[in-house]
C-alpha cells in the first residue's frame, strides 16, 4: 500500500495505491486519523491505483466519511477503476460517498 497526501488549496488529496485489506486498513485508517487531528477535514480520496478493496477497506472508508462529517467536513472519492466502483455499488457505499471520475 502507497498512501500519498499532498494539500490543493483548502483540500487535502490522499492517494492511494495497491491493495486495501485488512493488511493495510489500519494504515489508511491511522493517515485518515491523523489529518484530522491536524484540522484537515475536507478531504478527497484519489483511488486510481486502488486495484482492491476488502470489507476492512471499507469500514475505513466509512469511519473517515463520519469523523469528517464530525468535524464539519467532507470526504470525497475520485478516480475509481470498474472493479472497486463494482465494490462501493454492490455494499451501497456508492449511496453514501459522493464519488467523482476526475480528482478536480
Amino acid at each position: 500500500m502507497n498512501i500519498k497526501e499532498t494539500d490543493e488549496k483548502a483540500t487535502t488529496v490522499v492517494s492511494l495505491a495497491g491493495r486495501l485489506d485488512a493488511y493495510y486498513a489500519k494504515e489508511v485508517e491511522t493517515k485518515f486519523n491523523s489529518l484530522f487531528e491536524a484540522g484537515k477535514n475536507r478531504v478527497v480520496c484519489n483511488l486510481r491505483e486502488l486495484e482492491y478493496v476488502s470489507s476492512s477497506g471499507l469500514r475505513v472508508f466509512l469511519a473517515a466519511l463520519k469523523k469528517t462529517r464530525d468535524h464539519k467536513g467532507d470526504l470525497k472519492l475520485a478516480c475509481m477503476n470498474t472493479f472497486v466502483r463494482e465494490v462501493f455499488e454492490i455494499a451501497g457505499f456508492s449511496r453514501l460517498f459522493e464519488i467523482y471520475d476526475t480528482e478536480e
